[in-house]
């Protein structure tokens, strides 16, 4: 996806609605370590994107989904293939 597109800006508003509106998206983090919160929701934004994935036709889209999204400190093959980052997590977005 091209940075600032409009396909760019409706996969966020999307993601932003599938994690909030999520049964299990926790509402009141208080009390609950930044660890903690980031096991609950990386579930829940590999779920949108296998279904995002699916939706543009790619064969292997679950795949294409667990390569594409990469958490800061994440353990094994995909996790080594990256450098480190500041940020607390990446989500890589194809090119389209």
């Amino acid at each position: 996806m091209k940075k600032k597109s409009a396909k760019l800006t409706r996969f966020i508003e999307d993601l932003h609605k599938f994690i909030v509106n999520h049964p299990q998206f926790r509402n009141n983090p208080e009390g609950k370590s930044e660890v903690h919160i980031q096991t609950e929701i990386r579930p829940i934004i590999i779920q949108y994107l296998e279904k995002h994935f699916k939706q543009e036709g790619y064969k292997d889209h679950l795949g294409k989904a667990h390569e594409s999204f990469y958490w800061e400190g994440q353990e094994g093959i995909l996790g080594k293939q990256r450098a480190e980052t500041l940020s607390s997590m990446i989500v890589s977005l194809p090119n389209s």
